[in-house]
């Protein structure tokens, strides 16, 4: 990477430096070492620190004296092993009291030369005390570095963000993945920082559009690119999708011309979909940071045009891709260029969403934003506990083997109580909400993989007497809980007095955290993994769902609903409200009930027989409309029957019923008569694996064999008249200009209607009377 200096330095002087990058890497045989990436005003430089020892710990199998634990000591200095040809000891020992396993004890700490010497060493120390427990052997590098020398990321500092956009020649090639024989026609960038637009877009065709920068050639362009991408005027480069296409198709072009700059392009596979990255500059895919570290966001396409509109309310350039092969070829590329400068900005503004939590993520679980952005959320919680479990001299448990991870997989738990809601529309309701229910739980009831106990005195009991919790001393999980909760109930205080940004991304990423703890501690790889930790939360859970439904109840209240953590009373919201406040001083610990919403109504949909559970619509007493469980909020279906629903649930909240029956036989008979735009009839449908893996027969499964779709691609289809199942009248939608009216009346338009008009007596005869 070609910065403006490069400095190296053992104890570089951090003041009014950011740290933006750290990688841990070979410099030549037998030399370790860190690299640092630090923003200084309008440049960025690295350092280079080689004199951190790689280390880990070895706990004695009991407590040892003094005497004992020296000799113990002696023994293990003298330790020799072979790595790559060579003898090898270790550079030093030392005795260190640290928290094994919720209790304090003298254990060994050991330094290495290498990181690899710590393999071949904790083996030996193994075979000459295999009662000993060798611990933080496998723990990052880099996370032992930060912590020790107080580092982290982006600290009191707004990031330089730029997006860019690659388009490539043959919208066929890239359809099948084919990035090594697909020419990139042009690149955007755009950014906006400090009140200065960055926008330029590079491309090797001639055009009168400003802010494009003509190259004679593909090559040319290409390290132009890297120019930019190399020059240390920003700290994170965005893509959309950037893992899959744009840094795979940049790496595949740079590698025909020979560009050496190709190299510092890595593609890694992981899962379904992969992972692309720079040598050292940042790169974030804002498609992983969407589908990952969002759970509340719904769409039924997350492609960037569809998020441009839901998110940014934003409509995207129209153009066809398929004539991007014809277009080049004749010259004319202005209409092109404006559609790749548009997607490089509505880039740039998705990152203006959605980044400012993702610094935070970084900062939590102290790693760069290039791998915390890409990991699922139990990934994230497992890094965070690392994090403070190196902070406060925790020694944390080792990975699980193989054959732990496949006996964990046969173990479930129950998980929460749900009150199912009868069918109807009800009035005045008001929703009641456990903070962080499971976390509060969990640090209430002391609950950990290491204060669970066989004994029956200082503890905690579960509900049915099945486990029991030390009440004291204090386990690693809670504790780490409690910071969670408590930093972000100071956020909150502070938010409810003056809204700022920054504070409210900070208080996202802690209650993501906060909340998917719980989950993690029964996740099968986790390193705290603990069933029984899970199963007595949720046990708890249920036993003060259930006990604060009885409450309300017996106090004359009626309460509709109850799920996992929340409830809903039907009644005055203020006498609602003083009865709550009774409850919470009856809570233990840091549980608390809070009025989180009131309904003006709410509609609870479906059958008693099909159940209403998460299945609602209502109205907020600000006139808001909220909507959960129901097609329009879901991705199988098509807009037509979405926004149909849409308009049904509206008319039901606002008693229109007949209105809303006019309403939907009018969008039968359009339908019969075939007066509805086609685009309004394509079904979405994410495909998660190989095609060819597939044994059912689904229409999003024929459609992908026909147009050789890969993992991770959205299958648009039309269904068409014919004979034949639904999967074989299936077609991709640009290949029809023809919709089978009885499929999308029967099984579009009708179950999504009677979702909600079966609560009010109707049925499917009702819609197709006089049309």
């Amino acid at each position: 990477m070609s910065f403006l200096f490069e400095q190296t330095s053992k104890n570089p002087d951090i003041a009014s430096k950011i740290l933006l990058n750290i990688k841990y890497k070979k410099f030549s045989e037998g030399s370790y070492g860190f690299e640092l990436f630090w923003r200084q005003k309008n440049k960025i430089f690295k350092t280079i620190d080689k004199d951190f020892l790689p280390y880990f710990y070895t706990v004695p199998d009991a407590e040892y004296s003094t005497e004992k634990l020296k000799n113990t000591l002696e023994k293990i200095r003298k330790i020799r092993v072979e790595v790559d040809n060579e003898i090898r000891g270790l550079v030093s020992v030392e005795i260190e009291v640290m928290t094994f396993e919720n209790r304090q004890t003298k254990c060994v700490k050991i330094f290495c030369k290498q990181e690899k010497d710590i393999l071949k060493i904790k083996e030996k120390i193994k075979l000459m005390f295999p009662k000993f427990h060798n611990r933080n052997h496998d723990i990052r590098n880099v996370s032992k570095y930060l912590v020790d020398k107080k580092l982290n990321f982006f600290e009191q500092y707004q990031p330089k963000v730029c997006a860019f956009d690659i388009e490539c020649y043959d919208s066929e090639l890239g359809a099948k993945g084919d990035t090594k024989n697909n020419p990139i026609t042009m690149i955007s960038f755009y950014s906006e920082n400090e009140s200065a637009q960055f926008s330029q877009t590079l491309t090797w065709k001639p055009t009168n559009i400003k802010n494009v920068k003509i190259y004679k050639d593909e090559k040319e362009m290409l390290i132009g690119f890297f120019e930019i991408i190399n020059s240390g005027l920003f700290d994170i480069f965005v893509t959309y999708n950037g893992n899959e296409f744009d840094l795979p198709s940049i790496k595949d072009r740079a590698d025909v011309f020979g560009l050496s700059e190709a190299k510092t392009i890595n593609i890694f596979s992981r899962g379904w979909r992969k992972s692309s990255s720079f040598d050292e500059a940042l790169h974030v895919d804002l498609y992983d940071v969407v589908t990952k570290h969002n759970p509340y966001l719904r769409l039924s396409s997350y492609s960037l045009g569809d998020l441009g509109r839901e998110i940014l309310k934003k409509e995207k350039k129209e153009f066809n891709m398929s004539l991007s092969k014809k277009i080049w070829d004749c010259g004319n590329i202005e209409e092109y260029v404006n559609y790749n400068k548009q997607d490089a900005k509505l880039t740039y503004y998705l990152a203006k969403k959605f980044l400012s939590v993702e610094y935070n993520l970084s900062r939590l679980t102290l790693q760069p934003i290039d791998q915390s952005s890409r990991q699922g959320f139990s990934r994230l919680v497992e890094e965070h506990l690392i994090r403070r479990a190196l902070e406060t001299s925790y020694l944390i448990p080792t990975r699980a083997k193989k054959e732990y991870l496949e006996e964990r997989y046969l173990h479930t738990f129950k998980g929460g109580f749900v009150l199912e809601p009868k069918p109807g529309l009800y009035k005045d309701v008001v929703i009641l909400d456990f903070r962080s229910l499971y976390p509060s739980i969990i640090s209430t009831y002391n609950i950990d993989p290491f204060t669970k106990t066989n004994a029956q005195q200082n503890c905690f009991e579960y509900p049915d007497l099945k486990y029991f919790f030390l009440k004291e001393p204090r386990g690693f999980i809670p504790f780490v809980i409690d910071i969670l909760i408590k930093k972000r109930i100071e956020l909150k205080k502070i938010l409810k007095e003056k809204f700022d940004e920054n504070l409210n991304s900070e208080q996202i990423a802690l209650k993501f955290l906060t909340n998917a703890t719980y989950g993690y501690l029964g996740f099968i790889a986790a390193r705290w993994y603990c069933l029984p930790c899970a199963e007595t939360a949720s046990a708890w859970g249920r036993y003060y769902l259930k006990q604060t439904i009885s409450q309300y109840e017996n106090t004359g209240f009626k309460v509709i609903y109850g799920d996992t953590d929340s409830l809903m009373v039907l009644g005055n919201k203020e006498k609602i409200y003083d009865f709550t406040q009774k409850i919470n001083k009856n809570l233990p610990g840091i549980m608390h009930l809070k009025q989180e919403s009131v309904y003006t109504k709410i509609l609870f949909a479906g059958t008693s027989e099909q159940g209403t559970k998460k299945r609602y619509a209502a109205i907020t007493s600000e006139g808001k409309i909220i909507i959960k469980g129901f097609e329009f909020v879901r991705g199988d279906w098509c807009s037509l029957a979405k926004k149909t629903q849409e308009t049904v649930i509206n008319m039901c909240l606002n008693e229109n019923i007949e209105n809303a029956l006019l309403y939907v036989k009018n969008i039968v008979k359009k339908l019969k008569n075939k007066e509805i735009p086609l685009d309004e009839l394509i079904i979405y449908k994410k495909l998660t694996r190989d095609p060819k893996s597939y044994n059912i027969r689904a229409a999003h499964i024929s459609v992908a064999k026909i147009i050789g779709a890969k993992p991770g691609d959205i299958i648009e289809y039309i269904i068409v008249p014919g004979k034949g199942t639904i999967s074989e009248r299936a077609r991709p939608h640009k290949t029809t200009n023809d919709f089978d009216s009885e499929y999308y009346i029967n099984n579009q338009i009708l179950p999504v209607t009677l979702r909600i008009m079966s609560v009010f007596g109707y049925k499917d005869e009702d819609f197709k009377k006089g049309v």
